[in-house]
């Protein structure tokens, strides 16, 4: 077994180091591989949403490379704030990020969902979710499936989607249901 010195192996180490970073430079490594951009929730976030920090938070996300944010609706007391959606869109803009998304409540989109999709519309978004359909954080599914999953089948049906293109004029409504989707878009 050959030995090396310390010296020897630091200017080894030292070799390496500096021909990996000539080669990943010259590579032109990307965060975004795929080329999709990098996005973030605001909900890790929530405490600088709250205290009226929007524009810093995306000045930060965008500076680390975040494209797109996903936000939470205003139902949530922590983003209340955010109820006025072109002013919210114009903040995420001025800062080069985009907002698709964001999670809404169960109660947003069982009382006010036409408000809600108003809202998703004036911040650009084309995807609306709910984080869970149990009426509180701690419901059991018993809990769940005896109250929440009939007022939840309803809410899904209040606005009725046109069938897909793939389907004949005669499919009934009952038989679009399977083939549909959960959640909401916001696309007309």
């Amino acid at each position: 077994m050959t030995r090396f010195s310390r010296r020897a192996f630091l200017e080894k180490a030292a070799a390496g180091a500096a021909a990996a970073g000539i080669f990943s430079a010259a590579r032109g490594l990307h965060a975004s591989p795929l080329g999709l951009p990098i996005g973030s929730q605001a909900w890790p976030h929530r405490r600088r949403v709250r205290d009226g920090d929007l524009a810093g938070l995306c000045k930060d996300l965008a500076a680390l490379g975040v494209g797109t944010l996903e936000l939470c609706s205003p139902g949530y007391p922590e983003f209340a704030g955010l109820a006025d959606g072109k002013q919210t869109r114009k903040v995420i803009e001025d800062h080069g990020l985009k907002c698709p998304s964001a999670h809404f409540t169960m109660d947003d989109m069982r009382t006010k969902q036409p408000q809600m999709i108003a809202w998703a519309k004036d911040i650009g978004m084309t995807q609306m979710g709910v984080a869970t359909l149990a009426e509180g954080p701690r419901a059991g599914r018993r809990r769940w499936t005896s109250s929440s999953a009939p007022r939840t089948n309803t809410t899904a049906w209040a606005r009725p989607r046109p069938p897909p293109a793939s389907c004949s004029s005669s499919t009934t409504r009952s038989s679009r249901r399977h083939t549909s989707t959960a959640g909401w878009s916001t696309r007309s």
